[in-house]
């Protein structure tokens, strides 16, 4: 044989087997091959397999407005349960507009309730029309796009009605005092209840106490939830407390199962009736009973006044002259009228008044001009002004204060602080009593 031939013959030798290690080495990397890489042998071919749906939608938590869509997850041959991703969507003529994929894909704005999302079996839907008939339908697609639908099913919300307030909770307080609402400070809420959707806040979120306060911010978190705060000077009504009162488009309940219960941050815990020395000689001791120290003079600023009322309540201002101003924690402070200079006494004194106290008054502290905002109340001897005004706990639970050189002081007294308050005068102080004790911002503070 020729040598050229020989060479001509290994070359061709050489190609074929070049040729055929590079075939050999592309079926590893895509026919047997993908045996390590996807793990099926498959040769490569692509997932075609639609998911599985899951258990059948369901509707929960109907309301006016609102209701909730569930179902069942899906499973698939290939994707993770997890990374399943679901479109829920809404009609609002029929199911058969909503019964394909084609046309669930096809929704948007308002009726797109939900795109493409991963692990999800639930769907809030708000901003429904009361007494109206809804569709939905939902489809789970994986991660190779290929997707499956769930049976659309039809509900129809709630006729339209007043909210109800099942539940009041206080979560902050300012100044803090944890979760007890003193009514020297705000006092931020969470109410839970019914029909909330079309609140408007903070007009729609009011208390029925005598000056009606409304909250002062709020927001609406869902139809079951409303987020309130209620400012200082809300006046209390010991253990009863007031309704919350929500009004939403339709209309306004009228009792809310929880009340809110304020308690009141500084209270009179004695007043003096004139002296020996000067029957014009009086004081009106005030007690802190918060966390935090109060500073009169900037609830000045709110309208903090300590007022005078006649038995038929005729108002007149007990104008505070401040030496000092700020009640610390559990502390007193002392306002005596401006003439009595010459009582042992007068060195405690922290804000001086014009004297005028008499028998069968009442005393107030507290915001506003009348006592719709009082902290708290006191009335002595008889007393004939209708409610709200008054003695706390009514006019037949009156303390008596009738006689010159007399003091009433709050409960428990003798060191054990004085911060007792039923709302009831004649339980929460003692009786008349030659025994006074004046204590103002020099004296330390007590339980």
């Amino acid at each position: 044989m020729k040598p050229e031939m020989i060479k001509y013959g290994l070359f061709i030798l050489f190609i074929c087997i070049v040729g055929c290690a590079s075939k050999g080495s592309d079926v590893g990397a895509s026919g047997g091959g993908d045996t390590g890489q996807n793990g099926g042998g498959t040769g490569g071919s692509a997932d075609i397999t639609a998911p599985t749906a899951g258990s059948a939608i369901s509707i929960s938590s109907i309301g006016s407005t609102t209701l909730s869509v569930s179902w069942g997850a899906a499973t698939d041959n290939i994707t993770a349960a997890a990374s399943l991703e679901y479109r829920v969507v809404k009609d609002n003529t029929a199911t058969t507009n909503i019964d394909s994929i084609a046309e669930v894909d096809a929704k948007s704005g308002g009726d797109l309730l939900q795109d493409y999302s991963a692990n999800i079996t639930t769907k809030a839907v708000s901003g429904l029309t009361a007494s109206t008939t809804y569709h939905f339908a939902v489809v789970v697609r994986d991660a190779a796009g290929n997707k499956a639908i769930y049976a659309p099913v039809t509900q129809a919300t709630n006729a339209a009605s007043a909210p109800t307030v099942t539940n009041v909770v206080v979560t902050a307080t300012n100044p803090s005092n944890g979760i007890i609402p003193y009514n020297t400070g705000t006092t931020t809420v969470t109410l839970t209840g019914t029909e909330f959707v079309g609140t408007t806040c903070p007009a729609g979120v009011v208390l029925d106490d005598t000056a009606a306060t409304a909250a002062s911010s709020c927001t609406v978190d869902s139809n079951n939830q409303i987020t309130a705060t209620f400012p200082a000077g809300i006046r209390t009504n010991g253990t009863i407390g007031w309704n919350v009162k929500v009004t939403n488009l339709t209309g306004t309940n009228t009792t809310s199962s929880v009340k809110f219960i304020p308690k009141a941050g500084l209270l009179i815990s004695e007043v003096l009736l004139g002296t020996t020395t000067g029957t014009n000689n009086e004081y009106v001791e005030i007690y802190n009973a918060t966390d935090n120290s109060i500073n009169l003079s900037t609830f000045e600023s709110s309208n903090f006044r300590m007022r005078r009322r006649t038995a038929a309540g005729a108002d007149n201002a007990m104008t505070l002259t401040y030496t000092n101003s700020t009640v610390i924690s559990h502390g007193f402070f002392l306002a005596c009228s401006a003439v009595s200079t010459l009582e042992t006494w007068w060195s405690k004194c922290d804000a001086t008044f014009t004297a005028g106290i008499a028998a069968n008054n009442m005393i107030s502290i507290g915001l506003g001009t009348n006592i719709t905002k009082a902290f708290d109340l006191v009335g002595f001897g008889t007393i004939t002004e209708a409610a709200p005004g008054g003695c706390e706990g009514g006019n037949a639970n009156c303390t008596n204060l009738a006689t010159i050189n007399n003091s009433i002081e709050r409960k428990p007294a003798g060191g054990a602080g004085h911060a007792t308050d039923t709302d009831n005068n004649l339980s929460d102080f003692n009786g008349q009593s030659t025994t006074h004790t004046p204590r103002g911002t020099v004296d330390a503070a007590q339980p």
